[in-house]
């Protein structure tokens, strides 16, 4: 019931599908693949008959119920086996690689989509925003932008509501049955080298190719850098438990991320030395000395 309930809910208000990830993530980390894909199946039929009641149609529900269920139990299927909350998230990007290029397959001029549907509202918008613009210029950054932004930002907040979800369900697992095991394991998580060197390999590939190879690329870059944000965010989070004031700072830290987008620039970054050089062993070290 939480599972189908939260997320028929979350048509109207969609933060509320963390919850019915969450409840996804718990039953498969605590009981396995078979229970998970058994809740999942039923949550679906809920769906598809709340859908067909309230708007006689079930097609758009259970797409977009199944297009959430699934890569939170699969991933969820992975962080039980291995127990390696990096191997989970390595497996989530994974999926939402794989949810673009399928985009891509099945739209190759995406960029068309997203100017027939949102070009209406923002060219408008933002030539009353600045009347001097000049309209060829504002056509010409708007194209680049659904070109080699949108979906990639799209991509980043699929990842974030994903990753919400199995953080929520692995939280309430730790709750149930290892208390504080979670936090240990999220301060823990940082990248590996051979995904920093892949990201690197994609960016290049993205800069120096063309047409649909380049915003595949670019696409895929801007989904590895809100990753690096996030690691980086939780290597800051780490230095901000050494500090006395720490009950202010950690909760100030994830209000700045959340209320200046520019902060995500030096936290990628910081996410990224992190992966060579270990950045919160040396922290600790020199608050220790």
């Amino acid at each position: 019931m939480v599972v189908s309930v939260s997320m028929v809910l979350s048509l109207i208000f969609p933060p509320i599908n963390v919850v019915s990830l969450a409840a996804v993530a718990l039953v498969t980390l605590r009981q396995g693949a078979g229970q998970g894909w058994f809740v999942l199946g039923f949550s679906a039929i809920i769906c598809a008959v709340a859908g067909f009641l309230l708007t006689d149609g079930y097609q758009f529900p259970l797409l977009y119920g199944f297009s959430l269920w699934l890569p939170i139990w699969l991933v969820s299927v992975v962080l039980r086996a291995s127990r390696d909350l990096y191997l989970a998230l390595e497996a989530m990007i994974a999926v939402v690689s794989a949810a673009i290029l399928v985009l891509y397959l099945y739209q190759p001029d995406l960029a068309m989509i997203w100017r027939g549907l949102l070009n209406g509202l923002l060219e408008p918008a933002l030539a009353k925003a600045n009347p001097e613009v000049d309209l060829t210029a504002l056509q010409k950054t708007l194209s680049v932008f659904y070109r080699f932004v949108i979906t990639g930002l799209l991509a980043q907040i699929y990842l974030v509501v994903l990753l919400t979800g199995l953080f929520l369900g692995r939280w309430w697992q730790a709750i149930l049955y290892n208390p504080d095991g979670f936090k240990r394991e999220y301060l823990a998580l940082q990248m590996r080298q051979h995904l920093a060197i892949t990201a690197g390999l994609v960016g290049v590939i993205g800069i120096f190719s063309t047409g649909v190879i380049a915003e595949i690329g670019a696409s895929i870059a801007f989904l590895l850098f809100g990753v690096y944000a996030f690691v980086g965010t939780i290597v800051l989070h780490n230095l901000a438990t050494l500090l006395k004031t720490q009950r202010f700072m950690v909760p100030f830290l994830y209000v700045t991320m959340l209320l200046i987008p520019y902060a995500i620039i030096p936290a990628a970054l910081i996410g990224l030395i992190d992966t060579w050089l270990n950045l919160r062993s040396k922290f600790s070290n020199k608050m220790s000395i």
